[in-house]
């Protein structure tokens, strides 16, 4: 979370509550990608965290951040990035 939002360069609160702002959905994006595809988060726990009722919710945001990869080289770079922190805080710990 920390990650993405140093990123984005949106409020971590921000991104917990539902909007439809472009910079918003693409943090909700990026969350959802990171904490499924390189984490053990489950879609339950994830759900929970960003507040929807609907498990699908995450798993769409998945879904619409691959996509976004392939065509957005911008948000393939943001996600190149947050990867990038998590690894170097990872290596300090």
């Amino acid at each position: 979370m920390a990650a993405v939002s140093a990123v984005m360069g949106i409020d971590e609160e921000d991104t917990k509550r539902p909007s439809r702002r472009e910079e918003v959905q693409r943090s909700r994006e990026l969350i959802s990608c990171v904490a499924r595809r390189h984490s053990d988060v489950g879609l339950e726990e994830l759900a929970r965290w960003l507040q929807v009722k609907e498990l699908s919710t995450p798993s769409h945001a998945v879904r619409r951040a691959e996509e976004r990869m392939k065509d957005d080289a911008r948000f393939a770079r943001q996600l190149r990035q947050v990867l990038k922190i998590l690894v170097c805080s990872s290596m300090q710990a």
